[in-house]
């Protein structure tokens, strides 16, 4: 499962189904697989700078970009900016890194000053930051493997967290009722859209981020 669309970063989720419905469980080991072409994210075009041209904060980052192709702070990324795409656009020697929210019209480019690198901010929501306090908080708890990540799926969101760190706990809202079938003893819950979950490790679907406007911020 992944929490986005990145085709990377994923993991394998063993999961229980609870009597009251809810499933819960963790992450296994990492997975990696094609996504489906619904779920696919579809490539940005066009002039790339247009987009990310209105900043409202800029600012310099002590996170690499570069830390976002290593698996567990992919995965991190994509908890606590579920909704972001990241594009990386090459003009000439220069590159710069961006992260997308359309559905929040939100952005954060990030570009190379010497040995630093800047990042400039717009829209209602801060992405850089919400990765850049997710990795960071990780960092300092030891830098834990995959497996550490626990998650829970009730009718109203999901949910992930490591150990008992709040900055590690974070919650994707979905409508209520909109993705959970109906449910009784004899038969596990299922989601609309989505194959029944098994309670063994099997490749799950990628659970996708239902709500169009997800809050980044931790449970």
């Amino acid at each position: 499962m992944g929490p986005s669309a990145w085709s990377y970063g994923t993991g394998l989720a063993k999961l229980t189904v609870k009597d009251d419905g809810t499933v819960e469980g963790r992450i296994i080991d990492r997975t990696s697989f094609k996504p489906a072409r619904a779920e696919a994210a579809v490539p940005f075009s066009g002039d790339l700078s247009a987009r990310a041209a209105y900043a409202d904060t800029e600012r310099r980052t002590s996170l690499h970009p570069d830390v976002l192709n290593d698996w567990m702070p992919a995965f991190l990324a994509q908890l606590a900016a579920p909704a972001a795409q990241l594009v990386r656009a090459v003009g000439g020697s220069r590159e710069t890194v961006y992260l997308f929210d359309t559905s929040r019209e939100a952005f954060a480019a990030l570009t190379v000053d010497g040995d630093e690198w800047n990042v400039r901010q717009g829209g209602p929501v801060l992405i850089w930051d919400a990765i850049e306090s997710a990795v960071t908080a990780w960092r300092n708890a030891g830098e834990p493997d995959i497996t550490s990540v626990r998650m829970e799926v009730t009718p109203t969101a999901h949910g992930y967290w490591i150990g008992d760190q709040p900055a590690l706990r974070w919650n994707h809202p979905c409508p209520p009722l909109s993705v959970w079938s109906s449910w009784d003893r004899t038969s596990q819950p299922r989601f609309l859209g989505h194959d029944s979950i098994s309670a063994t490790a099997t490749p799950l679907p990628r659970l996708r981020v239902i709500d169009s406007n997800p809050p980044y911020t931790s449970m």
